[in-house]
């Protein structure tokens, strides 16, 4: 009698990763010994718990669109304090970008904070009445 009950087309097949597969998940990150998070990182991350639980219950959609015309009025509107709206999305990005540090690269760090800097030079001028 065989070893396991179940019919041999219902057990796992392991399979041999197909030359040029690339995991989507990216590389294993366990071989590399990470740094212990400082107490400002802990208590970001700590604190940061709820709210993106709540994002994450969101649609997909929903807070990509919310941002984007919040983006539009900013740039948009005529009166100087619609820089506040920009300034909600700089700091939504701000926060995004601090969460994700430890885990992208120099270049996407170098982009990411120059998009924020950008954002937040458009909201200064905005506010100034300049632009």
């Amino acid at each position: 009698m065989p070893q396991s009950k179940r019919h041999p087309a219902r057990r796992p097949q392991q399979r041999t990763p197909k030359p040029g597969h690339r995991n989507p998940a990216g590389p294993s990150r366990s071989a590399a010994p990470t740094p212990p998070a400082s107490p400002a990182r802990r208590w970001l991350v700590r604190h940061s718990a709820g709210p993106l639980i709540v994002l994450h219950r969101l649609p997909t959609v929903l807070v990509p669109i919310l941002m984007g015309v919040l983006l539009v009025a900013g740039l948009v509107l005529p009166w100087p304090a619609a820089g506040l709206l920009l300034l909600v999305v700089a700091v939504f990005l701000g926060w995004l970008l601090a969460l994700s540090w430890p885990i992208i690269s120099w270049p996407g760090r170098i982009v990411r904070a120059l998009a924020v800097l950008a954002l937040l030079a458009m909201t200064l001028l905005r506010l100034a009445g300049k632009f």
